[in-house]
């Protein structure tokens, strides 16, 4: 018996189906092997928080640390596992490649959140350079938090505090503002700090953890970066207020020693507004502040309110202006003031230098009001 033909061609005879099915079973064949390169979860490691610092050894200037995750059946307060691997290398490839000979199983970067430099890295090291790896990673997230460390990276994967359950957990939670609301704390991501490397007439801002032994760390700095290095590391104060200006804070306060008074903005009612203006041939920021807030203690009787809210605007424009002073004296643009320029038609040069030719204005609107049964 004759097999049967399709045919496929007008005129022609078509190859026998036993053979078009044999054609069929290779390709679904080789599909199958294609597969084969799949990881099965117990064989990868999951790194939840990955850091760059200085090695010291000129021939492999950079010291890479991993923090990689060990699962558990039982989840419980202050038992988080986890395992640090750390390899020094030409470049973070370089040392990546070698801590995969330390561990048994394949590295998963999908789960990736904290990014740490070390403050002596990134004062050398341009950042560019330091984050290129970073933003080729595929597997890496761009909503991966970035953040300086001292005294170095490694020191700050290895906090643990008793209340955390999962590694590194605390520090996410604190720096993603899903946790706290600290007023001192800035947050970086990565496909914002990349942004702000690349964007003319707006710098970097990564916010400084500090780490206090194993058990615990502070977050109330942050280092101001221009297009290359870190420039600037501003003191608790100048973040809080730097962050208010920028909008990602309006939980401010005043202390005022002398009447030992402290007053608590209205975070519902703080906001600021930047406003770069032409004014002949120079450039003038206009920044207007509208404060709204309570005394939430108050020690000495000596002051009335309107001599608290005079006291409160001279406060909020020496800050202002102050602040302002040492972004121009370092060169660095945090604020996007270059950019606003730029986009109004006012930056007739290089955006980058608009921040050390502005002129300052600062205008405010304060209302002090007492809070609770206290009458005065």
């Amino acid at each position: 018996m004759r097999p049967l033909l399709l045919p496929l061609v007008p005129g022609r005879r078509s190859a026998p189906l036993p053979r078009m099915l044999l054609v069929l079973a290779a390709l679904a064949g080789a599909l199958q092997a294609g597969g084969c390169a799949y990881k099965d979860i117990d064989k990868r490691s999951f790194v939840v928080a990955m850091g760059v610092d200085r090695s010291g050894d000129p021939a492999r200037p950079l010291r890479v640390t991993l923090k990689i995750a060990i699962p558990t059946a039982d989840i419980k307060s202050g038992e988080n596992r986890f395992l640090l691997l750390t390899a020094d290398g030409r470049l973070i490839a370089e040392a990546v490649h070698r801590l995969q000979g330390m561990n048994e199983n394949a590295f998963d970067f999908s789960h990736t959140k904290l990014i740490f430099i070390g403050r002596d890295l990134a004062e050398d090291r341009p950042l560019r350079e330091t984050l290129d790896w970073f933003i080729r990673m595929e597997t890496i997230q761009g909503i991966a938090l970035v953040a300086l460390a001292e005294p170095s990276a490694e020191a700050a994967l290895r906090v643990s505090p008793p209340m955390e359950r999962l590694p590194s957990n605390s520090l996410f939670t604190a720096l993603d503002g899903s946790g706290t609301l600290s007023p001192y704390i800035t947050h970086a991501y990565l496909f914002d700090v990349v942004r702000r490397l690349y964007e003319p007439g707006l710098d970097p801002i990564l916010p400084l953890v500090e780490a206090a032994g194993k058990k615990a760390f502070r977050i109330e700095r942050s280092g101001l970066f221009d297009k290359s290095r870190l420039r600037l590391v501003l003191s608790p104060e100048e973040t809080e207020w730097l962050n208010f200006l920028r909008g990602e804070t309006a939980n401010v306060d005043f202390v005022f020693g002398r009447d030992r008074l402290y007053f608590q903005a209205d975070p519902n009612r703080a906001r600021t507004r930047l406003t770069v203006e032409s004014r002949g041939r120079t450039l003038r920021l206009v920044v207007d502040v509208e404060l709204y807030g309570s005394i939430d203690e108050r020690q000495k009787e000596t002051a009335a309110l309107p001599a608290i809210t005079r006291a409160i605007e001279a406060d909020v424009k020496t800050r202002t202006e102050s602040l302002l002073r040492r972004l121009q004296e370092a060169g660095v643009d945090p604020l996007g003031l270059g950019l606003r320029a730029a986009a109004r038609g006012l930056a007739s040069g290089d955006p980058e230098a608009v921040i050390r030719s502005l002129d300052f204005t600062v205008r405010t609107h304060i209302v002090v009001y007492e809070t609770g049964n206290v009458l005065r």
